[in-house]
């Protein structure tokens, strides 16, 4: 993970009043150098599920980008979040539409 962006997580990015008690989507979560995953719980989510293509390092279930509707349902996370990962998908269209499809109608991506 580039330091950057853990910078940018680290010094606010997401508030504990927008994440408290929502359930968090980290798209991408596979921990290859770093994650924002310890940043975001410490703001005390009702849930934090980390998915990828596949599994490994913080990767609590193997699920495709384009996939997260038909596994998930619509609207069932208050908070989305991808880094570093959409530059590696094949149907980038696709998955920005499962993105926003399994975000609440009130929530964050």
């Amino acid at each position: 993970m580039n330091q950057a962006i853990l910078d940018v997580f680290k010094n606010g990015l997401l508030t504990a009043d927008e994440v408290t008690g929502r359930r968090v989507l980290e798209v991408g979560a596979y921990d290859v150098n770093g994650s924002v995953r310890p940043i975001v719980e410490a703001l005390d989510p009702a849930s934090y599920l980390g998915v990828d293509i596949a599994s490994g390092p913080g990767v609590d279930e193997a699920v495709s980008c384009d996939n997260l509707i038909a596994r998930f349902g619509t609207g069932l996370f208050g908070v989305v979040i991808t880094t570093e990962m959409l530059e590696h998908v094949e149907d980038w269209r696709a998955c920005v539409a499962n993105l926003a499809g399994v975000t609440a109608r009130d929530g964050l991506l």
